[in-house]
């Protein structure tokens, strides 16, 4: 089926609500699905952002601004991740318990202002990856209209270009979670650092950048491989090592197999954190 035709399927799934809450993350997916859901529901949509401990910052300010551009109700929830002591304990079930929270919370807004549907942006690409989180969505009846059409991440990107989006291509930003190993805890001091350290990277220059942490002081660099010669340069290379030392690492490395979705996942099933 081509990527039209998953669209065309697209406006169907969500017709069949007339109201909808969207978990909207500011993410290419969540943007889509709520395009379409104004679309349809017009003021019948509600997108909600939380997980607002473990996002980064900019993420939330594009979700706030592409809201304000659709003309869609837009609510900030709180979700205090860093209070979930499941959470902080940073297991291979970190995500659900984040979901799971987030779900709920979603799910007592919806019920008190009436909306009768909730929607996430999880794709078809993201029914193949080790994702506790999708467990959490489905025992609380979150739908997922990208996944059951079929479209795949590549063809968000397609259909957003097609509508007119100038950033449809923006690399993707998971939570700052997904950079510590699991069994590692997560702290709010832990991921400042790592986001500090990530805005400075993408101020050279440099588009994909995930800083993986290792213990309290240790950081991996991840880059596309077409970056990785740009890091390498002594100029660079010191400029990096210096800032990063600034924000608090001790040790900085540079993962020379460039950057890989889902890699701290891989690493923590191999034991290798």
């Amino acid at each position: 089926m081509s990527y039209k035709s998953k669209y065309e399927r697209l406006f169907e799934v969500i017709s069949a609500t007339s109201s909808a809450v969207v978990a909207f993350s500011g993410g290419a997916d969540s943007l889509l699905v709520l395009k379409i859901a104004k679309d349809i529901l017009g003021k019948n949509v509600l997108a909600i952002t939380g997980c607002l401990d473990i996002i980064p910052r900019k993420n939330l300010k594009r979700a706030q601004e592409v809201a304000e551009f659709l003309e869609v109700k837009h609510l900030i929830l709180e979700t205090n991740e860093l209070k979930n002591k499941n959470f902080v304990k940073n297991t291979d079930k970190r995500c659900y318990f984040c979901k799971k929270s987030l779900y709920e919370k979603l799910k007592g807004v919806a019920d008190k202002e009436g909306f009768l549907c909730l929607l996430d942006g999880t794709n078809r690409d993201d029914e193949g990856e080790f994702r506790p989180g999708k467990l959490a969505a489905k025992e609380l009846g979150i739908k997922s209209p990208l996944a059951e059409v079929g479209l795949e991440k590549k063809e968000v990107r397609e259909l957003l270009k097609e509508l007119g989006f100038s950033d449809w291509d923006e690399p993707s930003e998971t939570c700052l979670a997904t950079r510590v190993p699991h069994g590692e805890m997560i702290t709010a001091g832990k991921l400042r650092k790592i986001e500090k350290a990530e805005i400075f990277l993408k101020k050279l220059g440099l588009k994909t950048v995930r800083v993986r942490l290792h213990g309290e002081h240790a950081a991996r660099i991840e880059v596309n491989e077409e970056d990785i010669p740009l890091l390498l340069e002594p100029k660079m290379r010191n400029l990096i090592w210096e800032k990063l030392r600034g924000v608090g690492f001790t040790y900085i490395s540079l993962d020379l197999g460039g950057y890989r979705r889902g890699n701290m996942d891989r690493l923590s099933k191999r034991g290798l954190n």
